[in-house]
């Protein structure tokens, strides 16, 4: 059976080098139809104009495809697949792809003109790098304010021990600011289909454990604030993350980069799916997560904090709950 890598491989290969053009765009759809226009102009606004983009649509019940086929640019290609989530989504556009580059985008996230740019002179000056990223910040389209708190953590991901360790132990790449070469999917492979949350940052792991990786010290991606997102199903996220940190774990070349930092996620994941627990009443699976995140590092004060107050009488708890959300 062939891989997605391998087919990517082949589609390229299978082209004229002149007729390939440098970055590929894969765009995964789901029901996108009221925002997918304007992420296309985003990219139709790039400063770098040599792309192609691949709109997967992962079986969208709306008019995405009327959307996407109405534009008459013939850069842009639109296929359908039975609904399979994103990872299968952007696998199926990267196995499409033919460019020597491919750059992320979801179908609700703009990029800013010099995105493309930026990158592809990264990559000019330095072609051994595995991955280039961008800052990004976040907005709500129904509000027009934007959310710059995750700038703070360009220093953490891109300093101190090393980059494989810093996205293990804190996360942070946004798919949407990460182009990735050709070469390097063919390498380490693509996005893990079981995963429905966390498969991006697994890539990443994967990427910078072979390879260096480099920042464009810019917010060049705008990451649209939606209800309903996958993001915010925190069930699926917190068994994904930590399965995981099993899986790099396992992974004899991996799990010596990465032997430092696993701890630390997999504490954060525990107290964050306890807290979620606790801020929806259910103290009993709360209790159980804040233990666990205390097993792997016992030092946390917050863990302790409140794992006393999953302990008190549920009447009192109610009213913390209550005071905090008021």
């Amino acid at each position: 059976m062939t891989s997605p890598s391998e087919a990517s491989r082949a589609s390229a290969e299978s082209l004229d080098p002149g007729d390939r053009p440098t970055v590929s765009v894969v765009i995964p759809a789901y029901n996108a139809e009221g925002f997918i226009a304007e992420t296309l102009d985003s990219v139709l606004a790039q400063t770098f104009q040599d792309y192609e983009v691949v709109v997967v649509d992962d079986g969208s019940v709306d008019d995405t495809r009327g959307v996407v086929e109405s534009y008459d640019e013939p850069r842009f290609r639109y296929i359908r697949q039975e609904n399979g989530g994103a990872s299968r989504a952007r696998n199926r556009g990267i196995a499409s792809s033919s460019g020597e580059f491919i750059a992320f985008l979801d179908s609700d996230d703009l990029w800013v003109p010099e995105k493309l740019e930026r990158q592809v002179e990264v990559f000019r000056r330095n072609p051994s790098l595995g991955l280039v990223s961008t800052l990004h910040d976040a907005y709500s389209p129904a509000t027009g304010e934007r959310e710059t708190s995750g700038l703070r953590k360009r220093e953490r991901l891109f300093s101190g021990p090393s980059v494989v360790h810093n996205i293990v132990a804190w996360s942070g790449l946004a798919t949407p600011t990460v182009m990735v070469p050709r070469w390097v999917l063919d390498e380490v492979g693509v996005f893990d289909p079981e995963l429905r949350s966390g498969e991006d940052d697994n890539l990443w792991v994967r990427i910078t454990a072979r390879h260096p990786a480099e920042l464009v010290d810019e917010v060049l991606v705008h990451c649209r604030l939606r209800e309903g997102s996958l993001s915010t199903d925190h069930s699926i996220m917190f068994h994904d993350v930590l399965k995981s940190l099993d899986q790099l774990m396992a992974d004899r070349e991996i799990a010596p980069r990465v032997r430092d930092a696993v701890p630390i996620r997999r504490a954060r994941v525990l107290w964050n799916r306890g807290y979620h627990h606790f801020a929806a009443g259910r103290v009993h699976q709360a209790r159980k997560s804040f233990l666990a995140s205390l097993r792997v590092r016992p030092w946390n004060l917050g863990g302790w904090i409140y794992l006393a107050l999953s302990c008190l009488p549920g009447r009192l708890v109610t009213t913390l709950r209550a005071m905090k959300q008021s």
